[in-house]
């Protein structure tokens, strides 16, 4: 369970069955910022489509929501594609805490405005403003890499989408159930002039107030990782490698890269391990070239394939599951959405800290990968069974909702392929390279397929419904084609997982 995960750092042995103990002390503060993101960006899930249809932007034709939510979703990626490799030059040039800190801090503030706007672009400037400060989170996954060694790092990224889910758990709910409280709450909530004339505020400002928690708790909590800022506090010590391998830094074999003189669209790592007579070398070439290895370059194609599938469908969740039946979705309102949604994220974060690392130690991340990428086909390919249901039902009966439990259960093996893919990512960086560049660019990929995935499904999931496409189902059949192209290109991954290696496990 957790407590196999949570375990103190006592320990410095490399070895692939006695890995080194998490220093979970060290990375809560991470993973109390990492919660701020899921609270912040899914707790408009239940609700954003009502409230698309509010600002009167629809002219009340029901089809168009697609359009214009999906304009909404990519405001938020689009802004962090346009940030997140900023905020890892940032790190790399003031430190990881000062630059995790403006996280939850802005986030807070941004969720706020969301809460309070009542006109269409009001709501997408918020969103993009959102969006910018959650372009600093590729900043903590390096951080993690940093606190960790190959032998126990699966356990820390195991972590990450417990953490992600615990969000996704609770902040679908609270969108759902307390959005509208003059309707859903009239005798307490709903007597709130305040709430009354903002429906939204009231979520959207619990979700503030998680976000803040973190901003307070990692103000006091969080220390510097940046090896050059943490080795200038102490020079007796020997800073230990975080990344890419096992062997310690020492002082003479130390290269430090400049922090101006560069160009300013590469996050360039602070520490280069290069060997005394090298110092004279270009680090930026080491860069590029750390950077734009044949092991990375697939593994960042991948994480092209995974984000937007992944962002499509659960754009696609919400469209579908509040479409009226009589076109095709589910009918649902934004309390039942938020409640399925807060169901799958309980079940899901337990079933991830439960398997998820033991799963990467044993099969290793790339043949895990490989096996749970899939399941992006049965989320696709239940919607249009689901929808066949609920139209020869005229209800959401039981025979739906065990669709749904199914497509749900498909959804958790996703999770599962983030982190064999940020495993694999971190593995994958020649000795000595710019981790945090890496992730940068990682993230930026991800960001920019997220900023494409909403408009495209939501559009195409319109037009669907507009021309009755493939009998309503069109928008189901292209992903599900885009996926089998995403299969493909899972086979193509080097594995890099050590432990696998070591162990003679197969790869695939």
């Amino acid at each position: 369970m957790a407590s196999d995960l949570l375990s103190s750092h006592n320990g410095h042995e490399h070895n692939p069955e006695n890995p080194t103990p998490l220093p979970i002390a060290r990375l809560l503060s991470v993973f109390l910022i990492q919660l701020s993101e899921p609270l912040t960006a899914t707790v408009i899930y239940p609700f954003v489509n009502r409230l698309v249809r509010e600002t009167g932007v629809t002219a009340g034709a029901e089809e168009k929501t697609g359009y214009y939510a999906g304009i909404i979703e990519s405001a938020f990626f689009l802004s962090e594609c346009a940030t997140c490799v900023l905020w890892g030059y940032l790190s790399d040039r003031f430190g990881r805490r000062p630059t995790l800190l403006c996280t939850p801090l802005g986030l807070t503030i941004s969720i706020l405005l969301f809460g309070t706007s009542k006109l269409f672009w009001p709501l997408v400037l918020s969103r993009c403003l959102q969006g910018v400060f959650i372009g600093s989170l590729g900043v903590a996954k390096t951080v993690i890499a940093e606190l960790t060694d190959p032998t126990n790092r699966g356990d820390a990224y195991a972590i990450i989408p417990f953490v992600w889910n615990a969000g996704i758990t609770i902040s679908p709910a609270i969108g759902g159930i307390f959005a509208n409280p003059a309707e859903q709450w009239p005798h307490s909530f709903g007597r709130l002039l305040l709430l009354r004339r903002y429906p939204y505020l009231l979520p959207c400002s619990m979700a503030a107030s998680c976000s803040f928690v973190a901003f307070i708790a990692a103000f006091f909590t969080l220390k510097e990782t940046l090896p050059s800022k943490t080795y200038a506090d102490d020079p007796q010590r020997t800073p230990k490698r975080p990344y890419g391998g096992h062997e310690a830094l020492t002082q003479s074999t130390i290269l430090r890269l400049p922090d101006t003189s560069g160009p300013s669209t590469c996050t360039c790592s602070t520490l280069i391990e290069a060997n005394t007579s090298e110092h004279t070398t270009d680090p930026f070439g080491k860069v590029q070239h750390a950077v734009f290895t044949p092991d990375v370059n697939r593994v960042l194609i991948n994480y092209f394939f995974l984000s937007f599938l992944e962002m499509a469908n659960l754009v696609i969740v919400t469209l579908m599951y509040s479409t009226p039946m009589d076109l095709g979705g589910l009918g649902l309102e934004p309390f039942g959405i938020g409640l399925a949604m807060g169901l799958y994220g309980f079940f899901n974060s337990l079933f991830q800290v439960r398997f998820l690392g033991g799963f990467i130690r044993k099969y290793g991340a790339k043949k895990l990968y490989v096996l749970t990428f899939p399941g992006l086909l049965g989320c696709f390919g239940m919607y249009p069974v689901l929808s066949f249901l609920a139209q020869r039902s005229h209800e959401v009966s039981w025979v739906v909702i065990a669709g749904m439990i199914v497509q749900f259960a498909c959804r958790s093996l996703i999770t599962m392929s983030f982190s064999s893919l940020d495993v694999m990512l971190a593995e994958s960086v020649p000795e000595g390279g710019p981790l945090d560049t890496v992730i940068g660019v990682a993230q930026m990929i991800g960001s920019a397929s997220r900023t494409v995935a909403p408009a495209f499904a939501s559009s195409l999931f319109s037009l669907t419904l507009e021309r009755n496409l493939a009998s309503g189902n069109l928008v189901y059949y292209v992903l599900l084609v885009m996926t089998v192209a995403g299969i493909g290109s899972s086979f193509s991954l080097v594995s890099s997982d050590t432990t696998a290696h070591e162990n003679g496990s197969l790869s695939i």
